[in-house]
């Protein structure tokens, strides 16, 4: 399931911009000061409680992934974000956290902070149907006059 959502985010980023490499890796520096990249890195998973209408049968399943560009020079890789970044909003798939990127995630990638954001993806999942024992006898009580 999940890495047909990576699929499906890679195809759509290519329809935002032509000639790019996409990676679901973590962000990295670049040796190649040539190359564009951006980077689709699933962070977590966040468990949402059920939709009132859909108690039933779904669970929902948000994965998150941290969106951000390396290219040269910085407009280049603004205007890359800038792009991805209005296409989301307009998107009715995804979702934009805001939320800042904290400054401890990217010490942990050993890299300088750059900009980005956090793409909330839905995944639906079918939860077990745990049915009800059907009402065999319905017994009615009333007030004694």
């Amino acid at each position: 399931m999940i890495d047909q959502t990576d699929k499906h985010l890679k195809e759509w980023v290519a329809t935002i911009e032509d000639n790019i490499t996409v990676s679901l890796e973590a962000p990295t520096d670049l040796k190649d000061k040539e190359q564009r990249v951006i980077w689709l890195y699933l962070i977590d998973l966040a468990e949402m409680t059920p939709h009132q209408e859909s108690k039933k049968s779904n669970w929902r399943i948000f994965l998150r992934y941290l969106v951000t560009v390396s290219a040269t020079p910085p407009e280049e890789a603004h205007r890359l974000l800038g792009k991805l970044l209005l296409a989301t909003l307009e998107s009715s798939e995804f979702e934009v956290e805001p939320e800042p990127i904290p400054v401890s995630l990217w010490t942990a990638f050993g890299i300088i902070p750059r900009p980005a954001f956090m793409l909330r993806v839905p995944l639906n999942t079918k939860k077990l149907d745990r049915k009800s024992k059907p009402v065999l006898n319905l017994v009615a009580h009333t007030p004694q006059r």
